[in-house]
């Protein structure tokens, strides 16, 4: 029974760990966007590039674009923005899936939006990084 209970408790710290690793990072990543960091939201996804997707796509994204993106001003820094309810899921002592939602209130005075979130998260040199990332924005209300 001991051996059976220090099997199981040594199979769960990877999932412990990287669930950590994840909550830590998601919490950066909230930082960067309000902070208007564009180098450090770049340097959240993966070297390799990452998936990215909304209501009607889903492309990869080398890391040339999406410093492009992030830099020529089609993004703009909110003034709020807050995750909402993330869960976590290790994928294995490698990799993690967070979804849930979020609250974004853009610049110039325009209402807050609500949108939906998902991420695969890799670890690759020792830090997480974004593989893929697709997000969604509720409808407005009446």
């Amino acid at each position: 029974m001991l051996a059976l209970m220090t099997a199981l408790s040594l199979a769960a710290a990877p999932d412990a760990a990287i669930l950590h690793e994840a909550r830590d990072f998601m919490a950066g990543y909230a930082r960067d966007l309000l902070a208007d960091d564009r180098a450090a939201i770049v340097a959240r996804y993966c070297d390799a590039g990452a998936w990215r997707g909304g209501t009607r796509t889903m492309k990869l994204y080398s890391q040339a674009e999406l410093t492009q993106h992030y830099a020529r001003g089609r993004w703009n820094a909110p003034v709020a923005f807050a995750w909402g309810a993330l869960d976590y899921e290790a994928l294995g002592p490698q990799s993690a899936m967070v979804t849930g939602g979020f609250t974004l209130t853009p610049a110039g005075g325009k209402p807050a939006q609500i949108g939906v979130f998902s991420a695969v998260l890799l670890r690759r040199d020792g830090a997480l990084c974004i593989r893929l990332e697709h997000e969604n924005f509720m409808p407005p209300r009446p």
